[in-house]
């Protein structure tokens, strides 16, 4: 894990590196992101704890590369297509799945391609006759036939140690709405302090009003902005945002360590201990998952641009994922702070065929919302 903590920081420093070169993309997604890359860079890829796969399309910048990360530690490949033209054709191809039904979309580092995978034979054929329309090289493509249904992750409760809705009358039966906060908040101009859960927790409640603490019906506090499939959250591609923010009724109560740790995060030492950046998931790398309904899972981190349900620039891990775990954090820990990550994500779905986690990008989400990450004291 010591090894994959200094690939992690060094493939981090890497990527700041190239952003402050403000390279220039034509992709609408890098560029709203700020995701930048020099030609020659085409993807990484955490083979293992201790092998880092680093891809450029030819030999200019080698000797940089090599110098930046041990020479054991880190394997460098020359391969056909920058990371900008995966990119920009992630982009076109995740426009172009809106139309087809059960396809996802995700860049491929490692194989250096964009996976395409539809439900069944018939979606394949429709993607391949949309692609062709567009100009895009097939060599960078691969087609293959899996269920990649997906479903939200907020859940019914009675009772527990949750934030959900108010209640409400479903077949008969008074229930609520549970999720998962990500983190806790802050907002400048009110000054006011919150948390961030998924907006889809008030799907089945029917509108935006106050979330409680569902253990003793206590309210959190009500919904100050959400993002939710709104030409503000539109891409040309797609959406990207399913979140919402809930200032605190009272501020003296709410971010006080002992109500903040027990009630809202998942352990005395607390969770969330920074904020990553869009571009600092690297693929194949560990990840740490909390939820309310299955607590701690570990996984790895697929790929850092996943497309599916009209949802676009996602990460998709194979963290497991189930019902009430959506809103939850999801991210890197350090071997010396086993309990505490640096946030990567939101979980928003799983995918139905292997219960793999589908996230929202953290620093996405607090940005949109414009509120930044509080970490009590």
């Amino acid at each position: 894990m010591k090894n994959e903590d200094f690939l992690n920081e060094r493939f981090e420093a890497l990527i700041q590196s190239y952003q402050n070169q403000r390279i220039k993309t034509q992709s609408n997604i890098l560029n709203r992101n700020s995701e930048c890359f020099p030609d020659y860079y085409a993807g990484a890829h955490l083979v293992d704890d201790s092998n880092l796969q680093i891809l450029v399309t030819d030999k200019s910048d080698i000797d940089f590369l090599k110098d930046h990360f041990s020479s054991t530690m880190a394997n460098i490949d020359i391969v056909e297509n920058s990371m900008n033209d995966l990119m920009q054709a992630y982009e076109d191809i995740s426009k172009i799945s809106l139309s087809v039904k059960d396809t996802s979309v995700s860049v491929n580092q490692l194989k250096n391609r964009i996976d395409i995978t539809c439900s069944s034979e018939e979606n394949i054929e429709m993607m391949k006759a949309n692609i062709v329309r567009h100009n895009i090289n097939f060599n960078m493509l691969h087609f293959s036939i899996e269920d990649v249904t997906t479903r939200l992750c907020a859940q019914y409760a009675k009772s527990g140690n949750c934030i959900a809705t108010p209640t409400f009358t479903e077949e008969g039966k008074t229930v609520s709405t549970k999720a998962t906060i990500l983190c806790n908040v802050y907002e400048s101009r009110t000054k006011t302090y919150g948390v961030v859960t998924v907006d889809h927790i008030f799907d089945d409640y029917g509108r935006r009003d106050y979330l409680y603490l569902l253990k003793n019906n206590e309210i959190i506090g009500g919904v100050r902005k959400y993002i939710r499939d709104d030409e503000n959250n539109q891409t040309n591609s797609g959406y990207e945002l399913d979140c919402v923010w809930i200032g605190f009724t009272s501020s003296n109560i709410w971010t006080s360590n002992d109500r903040i740790l027990n009630y809202l995060t998942y352990t005395n030492s607390g969770i969330v201990s920074g904020l990553g950046g869009v571009t600092s998931a690297l693929e194949g790398s560990s990840v740490r998952k909390y939820g309310i309904t299955t607590g701690r899972e570990d996984g790895k981190i697929v790929s850092s641009y996943y497309s599916n349900s009209g949802f676009v620039n996602q990460m998709y891990c194979s963290t497991y994922n189930v019902e009430g775990d959506s809103g939850g954090p999801i991210g890197k820990w350090v071997s010396s702070s086993p309990n505490s990550m640096t946030l990567y994500g939101m979980t928003r779905a799983l995918r139905k065929s292997n219960n793999y986690t589908i996230a929202c990008k953290a620093a996405n989400v607090l940005s949109g919302l414009g509120v930044s990450l509080y970490i009590p004291d």
